[in-house]
């Protein structure tokens, strides 16, 4: 009976292949993360109920003042970061989430319906495929 109970929980080497496969693609889609997150944002896009409320250049030492039906944000840019210095929503979750920087990032306050967007650079389209 022992040897029945050992056979059941032996880890065999299709298991160890298996586990070896999902650890791979585990890796790859964190290193992909990486590259696409570590190149450094050109654009600040902000966005106020999925509109454009403005966009400029992430170079630029700015103070953006955002009240409106919603509520109060203050977005600052300087040195080449972005964060909300205050909002007057109850969580102040976008107050702490920091400085960003990097493309793909973002700062987000739901109950004012706002996110503010770090984008590679304003570039056009060489064509549009169909």
């Amino acid at each position: 009976m022992k040897s029945d109970e050992r056979a059941k929980t032996k880890i065999n080497r299709k298991d160890v292949m298996f586990a070896g496969i999902v650890l791979f693609f585990a890796l790859c889609i964190w290193g992909i993360m990486m590259i696409i997150q570590s190149k450094n944002g050109e654009r600040v896009l902000i966005k106020i109920d999925g509109k454009i409320y403005e966009e400029c250049s992430l170079s630029e030492n700015k103070t953006i003042k955002i009240d409106n039906k919603y509520g109060m944000n203050v977005i600052v840019i300087k040195d080449k970061h972005v964060f909300a210095e205050t909002a007057d929503c109850p969580d102040k979750y976008c107050v702490n989430q920091g400085k960003i920087s990097k493309s793909g990032q973002m700062i987000v306050c739901m109950p004012h319906k706002l996110v503010v967007e770090i984008t590679g650079s304003k570039k056009k389209l060489d064509s549009v495929a169909r």
